[in-house]
Order: structure tokens, then sequence, then C-alpha cells
């Protein structure tokens, strides 16, 4: 199975409850802002997204995403913006916030207005 890596050189792991997001910090691209959970399928790694906003990131709301819509992470490595890959298959938009079973609760609405809702958009 391929290896990931996420911008702190640190491995993905199946279970991984990560936030994606595709702002470079200029608070403008927030169209697809998510908590997803990674899961193997077919020998790999996908993204499975349980918690999406609609409304660039206003709010938040529960979407558990259909395993035919999930995609595979090496889409996740492509560099359409720039930034500094520091080893082969690192995602680009990933950031683990957590891993399952301890810390189900982030795949939760609740927990994602409260925590990544932006104030401007």
């Amino acid at each position: 199975m391929k290896t990931y890596f996420y911008q702190d050189g640190t491995e993905v792991k199946e279970n991984d409850i990560v936030f994606y997001s595709e702002d470079d910090g200029s608070n403008q691209w927030h169209y697809a802002d998510a908590i997803e959970l990674i899961v193997k399928k077919d020998d790999d790694l996908f993204a499975k997204a349980f918690i999406t906003t609609m409304n660039e990131a206003k709010s938040f709301e529960e979407y558990e995403e259909l395993e035919v819509n999930m995609v595979s992470l090496k889409y996740g490595c492509e560099s359409y913006f720039s930034f500094e890959n520091k080893k082969e298959n690192t995602l680009q938009h990933f950031t683990k916030i957590g891993e399952l079973p301890n810390d189900k609760y982030m795949l939760t609405e609740k927990y994602a207005n409260s925590k990544y809702v932006t104030k401007k958009c």
C-alpha cells in the first residue's frame, strides 16, 4: 500500500481524523472545508467526509460521504498551490486533528461549528 505524509512529515494512518481546507491563509478558499476520516479501500487510503460546509465555512453540517464518491489520497498530493513538498506523497490540504476511536466527537457538526467556522468569508 502507498504511504502518504502530512506536511509535518508524519505518516498518514487509517482512522486518522483530518481537517481539509484549501485556504492558503488568505481566508478566501473555504468552499470545500471538511472533517474527514482516513479509510482503507482497495489497498489505498481514501478520505471520507463526515462534516462539510456548503456556505464558505460559515457553518458546517453532517454529511457522510458515499464510498463511491471517496477520493484516493494520491490526488491530495498534487501541487496546485505553492508549498514545500518535503517528501513524495505529501498531502497538501489535510491536517490531522485526531484519530478513532479516541476522538470520535470530532466527526460531529457541533465540534466543527465550535472549532472551524470562519469569521470572514
